[in-house]
């Protein structure tokens, strides 16, 4: 039986170093009007695939936010025009999570 306050952590893309700390906070019942997975929380959009990890998204936000960044074009294109790396909505973050391949291009 999984313990409250037990902590894991998540390797994501072995390559690019992406490393998720989890918390189990709690355990509840099921509800049955409730579909599951359902996400309670979250904050901030997914970075790009392929991004360059922690410190190359860093980058990549820093030379966007830049006009003057001489890679600021280059990078421009790399991202979505209306990609907003502020953005979280839970119910897009449910339906993603639901879907039989969650990731886009998986």
């Amino acid at each position: 039986m999984p313990i409250v306050d037990t902590k894991m952590r998540f390797d994501y893309d072995f390559g690019d170093g992406w490393q998720h700390n989890v918390v189990l906070e709690a355990i509840n019942p099921v509800m049955a009007d409730v579909l599951y997975p359902r996400c309670l929380t979250g904050r901030r959009s997914c970075p790009p695939d392929d991004c360059g990890g922690p410190g190359g998204y860093a980058d990549i936000l820093a030379a966007v936010a830049d006009p003057n960044n001489p890679e600021h074009t280059d990078l421009r294109d790399f991202v979505p025009l209306d990609y907003d790396p502020e953005h979280f909505d839970v119910t897009e973050t449910d339906v993603e999570m639901r879907s039989p391949r969650p990731l886009d291009n998986w």
